[in-house]
C-alpha cells in the first residue's frame, strides 16, 4: 500500500503544480534557470535577468506597450504583458521570492492566464473603479491604487488599469 500512495501523492503533486511540471518538461528553461541561478548576483538581479531572458524565449511582451509588437494572430483582447503580471502577482504575495514571481508572471503570460482583478481589489481594501497603477521597470513593477479623482499622469505611472 505504501508504493501505490506514493505513486498517486507524485502525480497529484505534478497535476497540482504547474510551474514545477513545466520545468520539469522543458530542459532548455531547466538550463536557462540553472544557469541564471549560478550567477553572481543578487536574487533581485537574478529576477530581472530571467524577467528579459524568458520573455526574449518564449516571445512574450516585456510591457504592455510591447503587446503590439506580435501578430494579431498570436494575441488575444484579453492579452497581458509579463510586467503587469508580475505587479500583480507582488502585489498578492509580497513576501514570495521574486525570482518566482518572474516565472509565475512568465508560465501565466505563456499560457493566456490572467491574475483575478477582483482578488487584488479585495485585499487592497478598494472600489473596483480604482485605478491600478503600474509603477517601476521590468522586474522592479509595483502596483498602486488611485481613485477616479486621482491624475494617474501625475502620479509617474507606467501605465493604469481599470478593473471594471
Amino acid at each position: 500500500m505504501v508504493d501505490q500512495e506514493k505513486k498517486y501523492m507524485a502525480k497529484r503533486n505534478k497535476q497540482t503544480n504547474p510551474i514545477k511540471n513545466w520545468i520539469d518538461n522543458d530542459s532548455i528553461l531547466t538550463s536557462v534557470l540553472v544557469e541564471i541561478q549560478n550567477m553572481n548576483i543578487s536574487i533581485e538581479e537574478q529576477a530581472e535577468a530571467a524577467f528579459h531572458k524568458l520573455c526574449e524565449m518564449y516571445r512574450l511582451p516585456k510591457m504592455p506597450a510591447n503587446i503590439n509588437e506580435y501578430d494579431e494572430d498570436e494575441l488575444e483582447s484579453e492579452d497581458t504583458s509579463v510586467y503587469q503580471e508580475l505587479g500583480l502577482l507582488k502585489f498578492l504575495e509580497p513576501n514570495d521570492d521574486l525570482r518566482g514571481l518572474v516565472l509565475v508572471a512568465v508560465y501565466n503570460t505563456l499560457n493566456k492566464i490572467t491574475i483575478n482583478l477582483d482578488e487584488v481589489y479585495r485585499k487592497a481594501g478598494v472600489s473596483i473603479h480604482a485605478l491600478i497603477c503600474y509603477k517601476g521597470e521590468n522586474s522592479r513593477v509595483n502596483i498602486s491604487f488611485l481613485s477616479d479623482s486621482e491624475s494617474w499622469f501625475d502620479s509617474e505611472c507606467v501605465m493604469c488599469l481599470k478593473g471594471e
